[in-house]
């Protein structure tokens, strides 16, 4: 299963990356995690794109899950 990002950001002209699930675990608490692989190249866009240093999982998690309920919102 991959996730195609530019459904997910605000730019329509940015540039189209490929993250693809690796494994979804179901927690005990009625959740899920996702386990991706994220390439080097998103991961730069996406620090430019958030104005950050480094990598930061935190923003990437709130990110994701903002643009997953989005886009399920649209469908």
């Amino acid at each position: 299963m991959t996730l195609r990002t530019a459904l997910m950001t605000k730019n329509k002209n940015s540039p189209m990356f490929t993250l693809k699930i690796i494994e979804v675990n179901e927690l005990e608490d009625g959740t899920s995690e996702m386990i991706l692989d994220i390439p080097s190249e998103f991961q730069e866009w996406f620090k430019k794109e958030q104005g950050l240093k480094r990598w930061s999982n935190k923003r990437f998690q709130a990110w994701l899950e903002d643009a997953i309920e989005k886009n399920l919102l649209d469908l």
